[in-house]
């Protein structure tokens, strides 16, 4: 299953772009795959009854929001796309959890645009999903620390 999702540079994406990229549940998912959001396997590995290793591969899956899961080609066992991921818990779409990231990214601060547009009735959603994104990026910062100066940093680390 390839659509051949192509986004050149995230910085150059528009709303009218994510809409075009994400019309179905499996375009949603395979952006989402390319981007390294969802896995395009299962994480986690496990003994099949079956056989030795399962062998995952995503199908439709009516019970699921997403409309696709991981299913075993040996035993039948089912996966959800959103374990061990930031989307396992929510009951928002993967387009609407996208756009909102793409609102957040903008710095879009009108809870009642972003309401109106994703169609989310809950301002509350709404603010823990922009947390969200925000302390995911506070966490990379603090994993990834950088330096902040100019020609003179390596000489005030000299003087303390």
């Amino acid at each position: 299953m390839n659509l051949n999702v192509e986004i050149d540079d995230l910085d150059k994406l528009t709303l009218r772009k994510i809409h075009e990229l994400t019309k179905t549940n499996i375009s949603t998912i395979l952006l989402l795959q390319k981007l390294k959001l969802l896995p395009t396997l299962p994480t986690k590995i496990e003994q099949c009854r079956q056989q030795n290793n399962h062998s995952w591969y995503l199908a439709e899956y009516n019970k699921s929001i997403d409309g696709y899961a991981f299913r075993c080609g040996q035993c039948l066992k089912i996966r959800s796309i959103r374990t061990d991921t930031f989307f396992k818990k929510s009951h928002l779409t993967l387009s609407t959890i996208f756009e909102l990231m793409y609102y957040w990214s903008r710095e879009e601060d009108s809870l009642e645009k972003i309401m109106h547009e994703l169609e989310i009735g809950s301002q509350t959603t709404v603010v823990d999903w922009k947390n969200f994104c925000r302390d995911i990026c506070a966490e990379y910062y603090v994993n990834h620390p950088t330096s902040i100066g100019g020609i003179f940093s390596s000489l005030k680390k000299i003087l303390l």
